[in-house]
């Protein structure tokens, strides 16, 4: 038979991915505690598994960096070298190195030749001279990673595992879910029987008081009560029964979802790297804290919440920490502190990323918001603070001096919101108090494929919302419904809530059931965004199986699945989010966004730059996306294109003849045609203390071409100019 070399690779890469990880967390500890041998003998083991299996499929190029790993770990063993925080960052590097390997190599990429700048980066680690410092070394900008820990002993023990293909678990969690939604299917045929019970008594109750007048219906009678007392003795059987698969089914089912239950320590391990990457960039000392890595969340979900919380901790490290100067001035420990937590709550799974940072400024995201035209006056006025925090989910906002590269370009924290409500179906909200810091709380159901749902039948169709979605289920007369501008409301426990009836949100005819006594409610809420939906009547609460919606409908705002009742019925799962956001929209709600304005003109914008092709780069890019461009070589030339004309955008290098970028911002900003235009700096030049001359001399954004991409310029013109 022919060795089939692309089945092994693949099984590589799968293999790999985990050692990576171990060793990522393993450098971690390394850092943290170089005296322990334990780590150290494991990440020499994880590396040398590498090395053997990258060798017998003939990968040289990862085998070579994971024998240069080795070498190191093995010099740190018998202390001829000493951990410090460059031998740490070229650790990191060459498992950066080999986690690029192996995706080209699954790819079936040619990757012979391509690891000589880390293999020889790592072999100067061994060349360290005697005085070297001990890792000790109070290294600027060192940041303290702590994990808390489980208080569970870990021991070692021979256990069997098996590799399952997450399609093949898929499949087996249909399959459940079909065997559930059978189930249903046979309570219904029981309550049949036991209707026919019910009617066969009753046939009973009539012959035996007619026996009495004739009495040959006796023999009659009793064969009607003898098939009364099997068909009772069936039913009571098929209940018996059916406990039991109940039972079963529960297991089955728990066990079946408990196979694709990972721990969210998968995705909190790889952040302490980005932590101690990013603040090492920044400068700032920070202690990051994890707890809770062992709470378990769906494969699907730890999938997509990777990103929002990447994003999150960005945003606390460079817009949240202050400067550590800053911090000591206002009696703050220079050290800043992060903390990651995850814990389980009410069949949900809830994730903190807090800290002891600056906090929001609500007044400075109201002025955000009525700059980019989100709000009218009397609405941000009217606006709590905490509303206010809010805010800083609508597209634009932040209340960052400039924008960088670090956390985003203002269009992340909307984009964070969108993931945690639209694809994990959870809430976002916030805490801040200005000083003190900051804490994004995101809870998330634990799994997607089952859900308890409540259902309900509004304009005679029935639909379905997922319990932990909603507060409280009300019926009141519709005299207790108050008028509110153009909407109706309900006053419940001294707290106002905006009603809307479901099928006029959802744009669908009410089937007309005549006049009711009361109005049925659903109150349902997104963090502390609450709505009353009327609705016609409540059908069941069940444990059902959701089933996504074809690709080709995805996009629908008011519908994220479906699930099968019992009688064969499809039943709409609605996106409480979609929901809640076409009711405000719909009532004409009095804190709704103002329209765009009807007119819409092309936005103007600025290139200056010495370097003709960077010059010519950015015009194509963005004359290609409708923007008008002009172009000026420096400083000077900028100042007599605007004298002559408004531009909506400037867009400048910093290192310029005649009249640098700094420069030409710091003037742009005393002229009144220019004191609130949007100017991004684009320049090499990506130490702190720039990017803090272009706060100071008025900036609003700070991109360095070292990380441009097109996508980076794009949108943060998107995000300042619209």
């Amino acid at each position: 038979m022919a060795f089939d070399r692309a089945k092994f690779v693949s099984m590589f890469v799968e293999e790999a991915k985990e050692h990576i990880a171990k060793m990522t967390e393993g450098f971690s500890t390394l850092e943290k505690d170089p005296g322990d041998i334990e780590n150290l003998n494991a990440l020499f083991r994880t590396a040398h598994t590498i090395k053997g299996s990258a060798r017998m499929l003939k990968l040289a190029s990862i085998s070579e960096v994971a024998h240069k790993i080795e070498d190191v770990l093995d010099a740190l063993k018998i202390n001829q070298i000493v951990v410090t925080r460059q031998l740490i960052s070229t650790l990191y590097k060459g498992i950066d190195t080999i986690t690029e390997l192996v995706e080209r190599a699954g790819a079936g990429e040619d990757i012979s030749g391509t690891a000589t700048e880390v293999c020889t980066l790592l072999e100067e680690l061994l060349n360290v001279p005697d005085e070297s410092v001990v890792s000790e070394e109070k290294a600027s900008g060192l940041e303290q990673i702590t994990q808390t820990v489980a208080k569970t002993t870990h021991q070692t023990k021979n256990i069997e595992t098996l590799r399952i293909n997450a399609t093949k678990l898929d499949t087996l969690i249909k399959l459940m879910g079909e065997i559930v939604t059978h189930h249903t299917r046979l309570k219904e045929r029981l309550l049949g029987v036991k209707e026919v019970m019910r009617l066969s008594r009753a046939h009973f109750l009539k012959l035996d008081a007619l026996s009495a007048e004739f009495p040959q219906l006796d023999g009659l009678s009793n064969d009607v009560l003898n098939i009364n007392l099997k068909v009772k003795q069936l039913a009571g059987e098929l209940t018996t029964d059916g406990n039991v698969q109940e039972l079963l089914n529960e297991t089955l089912q728990e066990v079946a979802l408990a196979m694709r239950m990972v721990p969210l320590s998968t995705v909190f391990d790889s952040l302490g790297r980005t932590v101690r990457d990013i603040s090492g960039t920044l400068g700032k000392d920070i202690s990051f804290t994890v707890e809770g890595g062992e709470t378990e969340l769906d494969k699907k979900l730890v999938e997509k919440v990777s990103d929002p919380l990447i994003h999150m901790i960005r945003n606390s490290l460079d817009h949240g920490i202050e400067e550590s100067s800053v911090r000591k001035a206002a009696g703050k420990p220079e050290v800043g502190e992060i903390t990651l937590r995850a814990f389980y709550d009410s069949g949900n799974v809830v994730i903190e990323v807090a800290d002891d940072g600056a906090g929001l400024a609500a007044e400075k995201l109201k002025g955000k918001a009525l700059q980019r035209r989100l709000f009218d006056k009397a609405a941000l006025y009217a606006m709590t603070d905490t509303e206010a925090y809010d805010l800083i989910f609508y597209p634009g906002i932040s209340t960052a001096s400039i924008i960088t590269d670090v956390s985003g370009r203002g269009v992340g924290m909307d984009v964070v919101k969108k993931n945690i409500v639209d694809e994990l179906k959870g809430t976002i909200s916030i805490e801040s108090k200005p000083g003190l810091g900051t804490r994004f709380t995101l809870r998330v159901p634990m799994t997607l494929a089952i859900m308890d749902l409540i259902v309900f039948k509004s304009a005679g169709l029935a639909f379905a919302l997922p319990k932990n979605a909603v507060v409280e289920i009300v019926q009141v007369p519709e005299a207790e419904l108050i008028d509110v501008v153009s909407s109706r409301a309900l006053r419940l426990r001294e707290e106002l809530i905006t009603v809307e009836p479901l099928d006029k949100v959802l744009g669908i005819t009410d089937g007309g059931n005549g006049k009711k006594s009361g109005v049925l409610i659903l109150v349902v809420s997104i963090g502390e965004d609450k709505l009353g939906l009327i609705i016609d009547s409540i059908v069941d609460e069940e444990n059902m199986v959701i089933k996504p919606l074809p690709k080709h409908m995805r996009n629908l705002p008011l519908v994220f699945g479906v699930t099968v009742s019992g009688k064969n019925e499809i039943i709409n799962l609605l996106n409480v989010s979609g929901v809640i956001k076409a009711a405000r929209q719909g009532a004409g709600h009095a804190r709704a966004a103002i329209p765009a304005a009807t007119e819409h003109h092309a936005i103007k914008i600025l290139v200056v730059d010495d370097s003709i092709n960077t010059r010519e780069v950015e015009k194509s890019i963005l004359e290609a996306y409708g923007y008008e461009v002009d172009i000026a070589e420096d400083g000077i030339e900028a100042l007599e294109k605007t004298g002559k004309q408004t531009y909506d955008v400037v867009i400048t290098d910093v290192e310029m003849p005649r009249l640098d970028g700094f420069a030409l911002t710091q003037t742009l900003r005393k002229d009144n045609n220019y004191s609130n235009t949007p100017i991004i700096i684009v320049t090499s030049r990506e130490k702190e203390a720039d990017r803090q001359r272009g706060i100071a001399v008025g900036a609003d954004a700070y991109i360095v071409k070292g990380t441009f991409e097109q996508t980076n310029l794009l949108e943060t013109i998107r995000s300042l100019a619209g």
